[in-house]
């Protein structure tokens, strides 16, 4: 794939796609955007590649939208 994403990065990706914050139990935090939820692992460093891959899929949205968007397009 060769596409990394911080946790903090996917928080804010997906705040800018209108998901939000709809819980937290310990380091995961639960967005939601009222038709899809997924859970984000908060954890330092970069996402690994299965969980970045999984938290897109429950969210409902694509890796190449996602690239775009940490380009800034």
């Amino acid at each position: 794939m060769g596409f990394t994403m911080t946790a903090v990065q996917m928080r804010k990706y997906l705040a800018a796609k209108g998901f939000e914050i709809a819980g937290q139990r310990g380091s995961h935090v639960k967005m939601t955007n009222g038709t899809d939820t997924t859970i984000v692992p908060m954890h330092k460093g970069d996402l690994a590649t299965g969980t970045l891959r999984g938290i897109l899929s429950d969210a409902g949205l694509s890796i190449d939208d996602a690239k775009k968007w940490l380009r800034g397009e």
